[in-house]
């Protein structure tokens, strides 16, 4: 008791028509162009997500290679030649008052170099600290 072919032509042929046709492939193609976007911007999500998650790891990996880096003996050489030209740019006067004079006329060079160093350890030591703390240890 199947419905023959003829009679199926029957019932749908008068709604076949061009207006008609164009309206159903113009549903189509706005509900593939939904699922193509909705797609889309699921993995540009994903994508984002992913290249974050890619940038942290990296930013952690050269964190801990540029801490290695600086506590090596080149690291060292640069931090003094860094503290040398800080020392040589500390500006002549701050408004009236005559900060780089009486700087460079109270602290020397090296006393200047032993104070940036010792701030930079302590720096490192709190940078530590912190990261222990957030690690739970």
């Amino acid at each position: 008791m199947g419905v023959s072919l003829e009679t199926a032509a029957a019932l749908v042929l008068p709604y076949v028509t061009v207006p008609n046709i164009l309206g159903l492939a113009l549903v189509l193609v706005g509900a593939a162009v939904y699922v193509i976007r909705r797609d889309a911007r699921v993995l540009a999500r994903q994508a984002v997500a992913a290249a974050y998650r890619n940038a942290l790891k990296a930013a952690e990996q050269l964190q801990e290679e540029g801490i290695r880096w600086l506590l090596s003996d080149e690291g060292a050489s640069y931090r003094k030649a860094v503290v040398n030209r800080a020392y040589d740019l500390l500006p002549t006067t701050i408004g009236p008052v005559p900060v780089g004079v009486v700087v460079r006329t109270l602290i020397t060079r090296e006393r200047f170099a032993q104070m940036v160093e010792a701030a930079f350890c302590e720096a490192l030591e709190v940078a530590r600290r912190i990261d222990i703390d957030g690690d739970g240890a």
